[in-house]
Order: C-alpha cells, then structure tokens, then sequence
C-alpha cells in the first residue's frame, strides 16, 4: 500500500470533490433512513390489521380449507443440469444465491410456478412470495399454494408474513439440524377469515405500502449506481 501513487489534486478541488459526493453519500443515507422507517410503518399496520381472530365477522378456517398446498419435487444431483429449458427454483434463490440449476424435465404442471403464483419457502429460511417470472420448476423446500375464493391469494400473501402466522407457526417448527415446517402443520393453522370485501381493503392498504418501499428502493438504488458513476469520474485524473 505504501507504493501506490495517490493522485493529488489542489485542495481547493480536493474540497469540490469532497462536497459533490457527501451530497450524494448524504441522500443516500437518507433514502436508508426512509425505507427503515417505512418498513417499520408497514410491520405495524400489517401485523394490526391481521390480528383479527376474535373480530366480529371474522371466520376461523384452516389454512388447508382455504388453500390447496402443493410440495415442490426433489430432485437427484444428475437431474440438475447446468443449462436446460427450465431454470429449478431453489430456497436460496430467493434470499441470496445468484446461481441457478437447470432441467429439461416435462413434468406435471402442479411441479411449475408461472408468473403470479404464490409460493412459499419452508426449510431453513421462510417466507412467502410472489413468482413474478417465468414457468420455473420450484424444487421441494418450496410450496406452491394455490388459494381457493374464499380468500384472496395477496391477503393469503401478506397474512403469511404476519406476526399472528409466525406466533402460531414458528413456535412448532421441526427439525435439530435443519428447522422446517411441515405441510401438516402449515395446513392446520387457524387462518382470520374476513369478507372478501374487507380482505380486498386490507390488501389496498398493504399494496400502498410495498409501492413505497419499492419505489424508495428503486431512488437507493439509482442514487447509488450515480455516487459510483461520479466517484470514479470525479477521482480519475489520469
């Protein structure tokens, strides 16, 4: 470290650069401090307008009578190919693992997610989520839940990530080396059952809030791709 040449500009312009990416490292910091709040905003209206087991009008139902819950396929190592028609949709994929296994496999179509689809991870990290890309085959650790009309899939959705899911789900779970919920477990949670009219009210409300992270991602992430794009302008003098 000691041999590389550092370029020296006048402090005069050393301070014009200074000033031109703490007004960038500055929006982006408050862009952090936006998404946290709001985050924070939505974990409480979520989780408050959720807690409804009880509330006049409100029907207790399994999960199972309301939602068809669908075990993805396992799969032998030689079935996972490094390229194919078919990208395999692991548990990974949708927290931090970039890679992807592959197949040409034609299988039923309960084994394919399509855009639209709700899912939900059930080994080791949880969560639902909504497929927004292509037909994928997702593998076991996955479910796919297909949600009759007596709820509406987001509601299903935005009630699997509640604090009233997890009080009622993860104090169960399974498993010394690996935790995981089982499909009979999953299908005999007590799910809070409202008109279809206020679960459409209750999803407005949590949409309106996902928007705004998204949009406020959307700014951190632009805004950050900038500071990058001027930093190495700004310090290149070459």
């Amino acid at each position: 470290m000691r041999d590389i040449p550092i370029p020296l500009p006048s402090l005069s312009e050393q301070e014009r650069i200074v000033g031109i990416l703490d007004t960038f490292t500055s929006s982006i910091e408050n862009l952090k401090a936006q998404i946290s709040l709001r985050r924070k905003q939505y974990e409480h209206y979520r989780d408050k307008l959720l807690d409804l087991e009880g509330k006049p009008g409100v029907e207790m139902k399994t999960l199972g009578e309301v939602c068809e819950v669908i075990n993805g396929r396992a799969y032998s190592q030689p079935e996972l190919l490094s390229e194919g028609k078919y990208r395999v949709l692991r548990v990974g994929n949708f927290f931090s693992n970039d890679s992807w296994y592959y197949s040409n496999l034609e299988l039923e179509d309960k084994y394919y997610c399509n855009k639209g689809d709700l899912l939900y991870a059930w080994s080791a990290s949880f969560g639902p989520h909504i497929w927004e890309e292509e037909k994928t085959i997702y593998h076991y650790h996955i479910w796919k839940m297909n949600c009759s009309n007596k709820i509406y899939m987001k509601y299903m959705y935005y009630w699997l990530q509640s604090e009233d899911m997890k009080g009622k789900a993860f104090g169960r779970l399974h498993g010394a080396t690996m935790a995981h919920l089982t499909k009979a477990l999953m299908e005999s949670l007590q799910v809070p059952l409202p008109s279809l009219e206020e679960q459409s009210r209750i999803v407005s409300i949590l949409d309106e809030f996902e928007a705004s992270i998204k949009n406020l991602e959307a700014q951190l992430e632009a805004r950050e791709k900038q500071y990058e794009y001027y930093r190495n302008k700004l310090l290149t003098f070459e």
